[in-house]
């Protein structure tokens, strides 16, 4: 997660924009298990904590729509703007 920012609002936002059915006062989100989201609310963790947990080579985040028994699994890469720099190309 480039630049650690654990910034839960652009989760949110990707999930209304996806045309998902969802209701945004379920939706539960963690940082490697610490909770930033629950019931569509902020939680009161200390935001040191959550940026400790997006700071971490390998994050999972979980969002959970609390709308049924489905399941979907992502693995996917963050890019860092130096390593964009590098592969340009000119």
């Amino acid at each position: 997660w480039t630049g650690g920012d654990p910034n839960w609002g652009r989760i949110m936002g990707a999930i209304g924009a996806s045309g998902a059915r969802m209701r945004e006062e379920l939706v539960d989100i963690h940082y490697d298990g610490v909770a930033a989201v629950r019931g569509g609310l902020a939680t009161a963790t200390p935001l040191g904590r959550l940026k400790a947990a997006a700071r971490r080579s390998r994050v999972a985040i979980q969002v959970n729509l609390n709308m049924g028994k489905g399941e979907y699994r992502m693995l996917t890469t963050d890019l860092s703007e130096k390593y964009v720099r590098i592969n340009l190309g000119e």
